[in-house]
């Protein structure tokens, strides 16, 4: 994962490399959050994932996870949500 592109809308546009064309699941972490904490996934492609954020998380930095059976991908404070 290269970057996460929200503000303060739900709707997080990952980009990157080799997500494979097979959907799979995204992650976030980190920012006190106990457990990581999946995501809607709206469209998935090799380059770009789009997706919406949990609701119930607060405002802050997150760690972003994406995995599909080709493998996973993990970049640390990647993605910021504002209030």
């Amino acid at each position: 994962v290269y970057s996460a592109k929200s503000g303060n809308d739900p709707t997080v546009t990952l980009s990157g490399q080799y997500f494979g064309i097979k959907k799979g699941k995204v992650y976030l972490s980190g920012n006190g959050l106990a457990d990581p904490k999946r995501c809607k996934v709206l469209s998935w492609e090799m380059e770009t994932i789009t997706l919406l954020a949990p609701k119930r998380i607060g405002a802050g930095t997150y760690d972003v996870q994406a995995v599909n059976k080709a493998g996973q991908g993990t970049s640390t404070a990647a993605f910021t949500l504002l209030p």
